[in-house]
């Protein structure tokens, strides 16, 4: 990046385009390393360094570099497929779980299925259901899912040696503890992606299952996943109450705030109670 900017013009990362008011630490990395000498100046580790002991803590450098480099691992296992930038990447763990497909049938759901707008001006492109993306551009969603939900647990499971590493230290300050936050929110919004394919493919396999008792079976399998979804999209919660940014985005206003959330529950809840039955109830028939 240093050699783009001095050689090919390079003046952004576009760090801030979609997240907001407030810069994260990667903007003065990047405003460090463009405008300080190229030859005999810190490097890029120097700088980070620098402002890690700024932000975090002289004495915990050694434990929030390891934590940023765990996430920088973690990144690198991520699948970007148009099923999860509309889906539950877009929304993290406020992301809706729908049994039927809210858009469609004798009574769509409103605002098919997203949550209702609070606030003038704000959008919603994001799909209320996992929408399998067919446009001769990539495999077939049915082939790469399973590979997808295993480079998504790779990368939570970095995400979580992250965490242990921020665990360690002692003596926190507000920044810490908004990193931390940070550093849930991105676990748990691994985990509501990993459940929301989970979820379509046990649909998927029910809505073929040739047999009662199956699909008994499948339904406690639908039920016990909605059940765990629920507690990760509660377990969010003191996330977004220690730092409202997250979940927000500046530009489309996407949200996963803690209304936000307390909607999903109680989205959760409606599949439970109302939904799940009708399913048992049909298959009772």
């Amino acid at each position: 990046m240093v050699k783009a900017h001095h050689e090919w013009g390079l003046v952004s990362i576009l760090e801030n385009i979609h997240y907001g008011f407030h810069p994260s630490i990667m903007v003065e990395l990047e405003k460090y390393m463009f405008f300080t000498p190229y030859e005999g100046g810190p490097t890029p580790e120097e700088w980070l360094k620098l402002l890690i002991a700024r932000e975090y803590g002289e004495e915990n450098v050694a434990a929030v570099d390891l934590a940023f480099r765990k996430f920088s691992e973690a990144i690198t296992y991520y699948p970007a497929t148009n099923e999860d930038q509309y889906g539950g990447f877009r929304t993290g763990p406020s992301f809706p779980f729908w049994m039927q497909d809210p858009r469609v049938g004798l009574t769509p759901l409103p605002n098919g299925g997203r949550k209702p707008v609070t606030r003038l001006g704000a959008h919603q492109y994001y799909w209320a259901w996992y929408t399998p993306d067919i446009a001769g551009r990539n495999s077939l969603p049915g082939v790469r899912i399973y590979d997808e939900m295993e480079l998504l647990d790779q990368c939570r499971a970095l995400l979580r040696e992250g965490m242990d590493s921020l665990l360690t230290i002692k003596n926190e300050n507000r920044a810490l503890e908004k990193l931390k936050a940070l550093t849930t929110f991105m676990i748990n919004s691994c985990t509501t992606v990993i459940n929301i394919k989970d979820f379509y493919i046990k649909l998927q396999q029910l809505s073929i299952i040739g047999d009662k008792e199956k699909a008994a079976e499948k339904l406690d399998e639908i039920e016990a996943l909605l059940i765990a979804e629920r507690k990760n999209a509660e377990d969010t919660i003191p996330a977004v109450q220690t730092d409202s940014r997250l979940g927000w985005e500046a530009m489309q206003d996407y949200l996963c705030d803690e209304e936000a959330l307390r909607w999903k529950l109680r989205q959760i809840d409606y599949e439970l109670n109302f939904e799940l039955p009708k399913f048992r109830k049909s298959n009772s028939l």
